[in-house]
């Protein structure tokens, strides 16, 4: 099962949440995949509740162009401060159990 949604920030209450964090559960129970895309300012509003909080919790996930070492906290990580901003088109910082690893993402 993969799940993909955009703009995830405008999904973190009402009906549509509770199906996320069913879906959320059902996909981490089960080897599935969940992508939430969405700003680090609008994400970190959200952090610590619903299946936000539970897609924080895992701690994987793509953090495009950061451009604040306080963007990390999306994904509960300590970014150095020389992290932010002044990055290419697609560079990004792949997050996997709190590990990084900068990437270049294709762009086209």
């Amino acid at each position: 099962m993969a799940v993909v949604v955009d703009d995830a920030e405008l999904l973190g209450d009402g009906l549509a949440a509770d199906t996320l964090e069913r879906l959320t559960r059902t996909a981490r129970d089960s080897g599935g995949l969940v992508i939430a895309a969405g700003t680090t300012e609008d994400l970190m509003l959200q952090r610590y509740r619903g299946w936000l909080a539970a897609m924080r919790r895992a701690r994987c996930g793509l953090l495009l162009n950061p451009q604040s070492y306080v963007d990390g906290e999306v994904f509960d990580i300590k970014l150095s401060r020389s992290t932010a901003g002044g990055w290419p088109p697609g560079r990004a910082l792949l997050v996997r159990r709190g590990a990084l690893l900068a990437v270049q993402v294709p762009m086209g």
